[in-house]
Order: structure tokens, then C-alpha cells, then sequence
């Protein structure tokens, strides 16, 4: 397999099989559970399918500035279908919701609809592009940095769609 820069790679359910698999491909196992919180050192796609909504407000937390975002993209749930479902804002969830808040500037490409022979199945699938590119005198823009909460630690087990 070539692939440009490294590939790490980190799933709660691999088997051993599946790790060795990856090794041998040249991948590097991240062995602790990290709750989706890892710093970006360069231009990063994360491949998130059917991840619970506080993972990537955790990638994006961890990433919290205009030029760590920017080397961001997120294969993932769409950004805007957690918009559209959003029904009641909870003013004390919302300050950890980091996808609510970098929406607005995520040019995002729904693949789920162009790439699956099934509607049902990775059906809100999105690449997601982190546009920075707005001038940092942008003050809307720059207000949503002002707050960093870290968000609470994450459990599978928690209502993951809550924030």
C-alpha cells in the first residue's frame, strides 16, 4: 500500500488478526483510547463512518484555532443532518458542541447518495472541508473561538447523539 504521510489507525473492536493486518501494511496503532481527541501536526483526513456526534467535537476541540482546522477533513456523518435534528438547544450541552459551532464554515460533500447501492446504508455520509480561509478580522467569525471547553470524557454507552 503507498500512501503519502502515515496512517494511524485506532478502533475499540479490532481483533488481533485485524491489527497485525494493519501493521504489516505499515500502519501505526494508536493504543490508547484518545476519545477522538488528537492534535493535527499537517493536513489530516479522519475517516469517522457512523461515529457518535461528541467524537468529532472532540477532533474538532483538540483542533481549536483557524490554522488546525484548516488542515482538517472528516469523512464522516453529515455536520448538517446534526442541524437539521437538532430540536432543542441546551445551552449547557451546546457549549461543548463544537460541530454546532464550525458548521457554518464546513463546505461539505455528501457522498452517501452517489456512492451506495442501498439509501439505508452510510446514506448521510459527508466529506467535510474546514473553509478558515475567512480573514481573521472576520469578528463573527473569530467569536467562536473565544470559548474552548474541553468536552466531558466520552462513553459509548452515553446518549452520543445528546450534544
Amino acid at each position: 500500500m503507498k500512501i503519502k504521510g502515515k496512517l494511524f489507525v485506532y478502533d475499540p473492536v479490532l481483533t488481533e488478526g485485524e491489527k497485525q493486518t494493519l501493521i504489516q501494511l505499515g500502519c501505526t496503532l494508536i493504543t490508547s483510547n484518545e476519545e477522538g481527541k488528537r492534535k493535527v501536526q499537517e493536513k489530516t483526513l479522519f475517516y469517522m463512518p457512523h461515529c457518535p456526534k461528541p467524537l468529532y467535537s472532540n477532533v474538532l476541540w483538540a483542533n481549536w484555532c483557524p490554522s488546525d482546522l484548516s488542515q482538517i477533513i472528516i469523512l464522516g456523518n453529515s455536520f448538517a443532518n446534526y442541524q437539521d435534528r437538532l430540536i432543542e438547544r441546551n445551552p449547557e450541552k451546546l457549549k461543548y458542541d463544537y460541530v454546532d459551532k464550525i458548521t457554518p464554515y464546513v463546505e461539505e460533500h455528501k457522498l452517501g447518495q452517489y456512492i451506495y447501492l442501498y439509501v439505508d446504508v452510510f446514506n448521510v455520509t459527508s466529506l467535510h472541508i474546514i473553509n478558515m480561509l475567512i480573514p481573521s478580522t472576520d469578528q463573527l467569525m473569530m467569536t467562536i473561538f473565544e470559548q474552548h471547553d474541553e468536552p466531558p470524557p466520552f462513553s459509548a454507552g452515553s446518549d452520543s447523539e445528546s450534544i
